[in-house]
């Protein structure tokens, strides 16, 4: 779950070794793309907002980190940034506040409970705690800027995937490509696999296009998590 170089910092943020394609192929693809604005959903201490900048240097960035003591780190890591601006709060489909389990290793903190697969593949992620946080719907946010509409939007949420779709879903329309943690086993109580996660975003009009890495159970080499590419080709086609 480290970060040896700028693709696999960029993407292995949600805890992913990528296997395939070299790195300079991956930013070549990705470079393609205008984006003016990345909305960075749980961006931890941020890593992903750090690649981000060096891909695309001009874009405005929005990070989102919960989490006081990441958030705090995320503050110092992203301090010469311009056009640089984030969120002490969690995004999902209500507005108030919410209980987060925090972990030891803290990307692997979540706003649901952790399934015993997951404990069982890490179990340096076994001791977690519990805290207050505020959350709010990505719609209300987003309706109080002024974003550009080639967005790429990154969802790193530890299974919380599908609420923060349901509080986002004006803002999709806004969305070029979409780059969201997507399980194929149950890791978190009640999260949303692939195939659920695919269906709605297809239903969205989004076009899945491959993962960019995938986490590999080290006790048996089964695939437990990929970081899934959704287009949106309507977008795209302009």
């Amino acid at each position: 779950m480290g970060y040896k170089n700028f693709i696999r910092k960029a993407f292995n943020v949600i805890g992913l070794d990528i296997r395939k394609a070299k790195s300079d192929q991956k930013t070549v693809w990705l470079e393609s793309f205008d984006i003016k604005t990345v909305i960075d959903v749980g961006a931890n201490i941020g890593q992903f907002a750090n690649d981000a900048r060096k891909l695309y240097p001009d874009a405005a960035i929005y990070s989102f980190e919960p989490l006081p003591g990441p958030y705090s780190e995320l503050l110092v890591n992203t301090r010469s940034f311009t056009k640089f601006n984030s969120y002490n709060l969690a995004l999902g489909d209500y507005e108030g506040t919410t209980e987060m389990y925090i972990n030891e290793f803290s990307q692997s903190s979540s706003l649901l409970e952790m399934e015993d697969s997951h404990k069982q593949a890490f179990p340096h992620t076994k001791n977690t705690t519990s805290i207050t946080v505020n959350i709010q719907t990505l719609d209300l946010i987003a309706s109080k800027l002024e974003l550009d509409t080639d967005i790429l939007l990154k969802i790193d949420v530890q299974g919380f995937e599908k609420q923060v779709l349901d509080g986002g879903k004006e803002t999709l329309n806004k969305v070029k490509i979409i780059i969201i943690e997507t399980s194929y086993i149950p890791l978190y109580k009640d999260q949303l696999l692939f195939a659920g996660v695919h269906d709605y975003l297809t239903k969205a009009g989004f076009q899945f296009h491959g993962n960019l890495g995938q986490l590999i159970n080290p006790n048996d080499g089964s695939i437990l998590q990929g970081d899934s590419i959704f287009i949106n080709h309507k977008m795209n086609e302009k």
